[in-house]
């Protein structure tokens, strides 16, 4: 439906994991999948979620954050690197970083 097959290669869910983001195990796994140390990966997280997901993937393994904005949120909580209000425009950011 988005088009973002090509561009993901695992998903990790809480189910899998044991726990619930933002603890840094569901992290940890992605890590594992993709064969990765933290100290030597450079890991994107997609989320909608400044605590769970932004706040989350930048502790545990200082990942590069994309947040789906909501317009009653608050950026203070957790700064995202980038922000996006639709997923097009989350492709495009892929896109771009992809041929970077």
């Amino acid at each position: 439906y988005l088009k973002l097959d090509g561009l993901i290669d695992y998903v990790v869910s809480s189910e899998e994991a044991g726990v619930e983001k933002p603890a840094a195990k569901p992290f940890e796994i992605a890590l594992e999948k993709l064969g990765l140390e933290k100290a030597n990966a450079t890991i994107w997280m997609v989320g909608d979620s400044l605590v769970k997901d932004i706040a989350g993937a930048k502790q545990a393994v200082q990942a590069i954050t994309f947040w789906r904005s909501h317009p009653t949120s608050e950026t203070q909580i957790c700064p995202p690197d980038f922000t996006f209000s639709r997923f097009d425009e989350l492709i495009n950011m892929i896109n771009t970083a992809c041929k970077a």
